[in-house]
């Protein structure tokens, strides 16, 4: 698989069938490239759940840089982009159920996009147009950054900005939100 784009997804159960995985794995492969998918193994979640989405499809630090000029450039940006609209179509207003030590609640599934340790968490809670807004802002972000340390992308509704925080700020405030929960 030498110099092919290859897109890492990994899903919880019942979250993509498997006739939207065979087709995904068909559209990009007619793109070029390849869709290796994993379903999670079923678990406890016992830490921030935030570092366990829901869905999420990563690919290597080198996408960005292999396809940064071209046509090759275009057809692969707009291959994940329309995965990324898939997702927004399939659970845009969608509720997940979370189980707590006491309660269970309901909220936005949490589902990551990431090249290299660029991660983005897409909103997906905004309308389309805002969606596919902020999917550009995190394309425009991986192309011009490369961390050197895991870091965490937010889109501001607010602003259209970016928000960033790395790994261990993320998760001081996911703990902090999970004990808020908890309670």
């Amino acid at each position: 698989m030498d110099n092919q784009i290859i897109i890492d997804l990994v899903y919880n159960r019942d979250s993509l069938s498997d006739e939207e995985i065979t087709v995904l794995e068909q559209e990009l492969a007619d793109k070029g490239i390849v869709l290796l998918s994993r379903q999670r193994s079923q678990m406890t979640c016992a830490s921030c759940d935030f570092f366990v989405p829901f869905i999420e499809f990563v690919t290597s630090p080198d996408f960005i840089v292999g396809i940064t000029s071209g046509i090759v450039a275009s057809i692969a940006w707009d291959s994940i982009k329309a995965f990324a609209v898939f997702l927004h179509h399939k659970y845009h207003d969608k509720k997940i159920k979370k189980i707590y030590p006491n309660k269970t609640v309901e909220e936005v599934p949490n589902i990551q996009m990431g090249f290299g340790d660029a991660r983005f968490v897409l909103p997906m809670e905004v309308e389309q147009e805002k969606y596919e807004y902020a999917v550009d802002k995190f394309f425009e972000y991986a192309s011009s950054h490369t961390p050197d340390k895991t870091t965490y992308v937010w889109y501001n509704e607010k602003d259209g900005s970016l928000i960033t925080k790395s790994e261990e700020q993320t998760l001081k405030d996911g703990y902090k939100k999970q004990i808020e929960k908890s309670i």
